[in-house]
């Protein structure tokens, strides 16, 4: 009985560790896994803040220029106005 023992856990002894090498390997790639998913939103974030708050601060300078250029428009006289109309409608088309 004890050759019979001896037989099968020299069989045994390989299996368990090539499943456990295998079992190691995905228990790694699952943590990385959830290290990417977790921290995605964060790196995601930490990318496009900059961005956003960048494009918040052109769009109010553009805003802020155009609403000058629409102030100083308004005071000039009808003539200037035509005169200005008037390039603006030949650099459009």
């Amino acid at each position: 009985m004890k050759g019979v023992e001896e037989f099968y856990l020299s069989i045994a002894k390989p299996i368990k560790v090539y499943w456990k090498s295998i079992t190691e390997e995905l228990l790694a790639q699952k943590n990385v896994e959830n290290t990417v998913r977790h921290r995605f939103p964060l790196v995601i974030g930490t990318a496009l803040f900059p961005a956003s708050l960048l494009s918040i601060k052109e769009f109010a300078r553009f805003n802020s220029a155009r609403s000058k250029s629409k102030s100083i428009y308004s005071k000039l006289a009808d003539d200037d106005k035509a005169i200005i109309d008037a390039l603006i409608n030949v650099y459009i088309e």
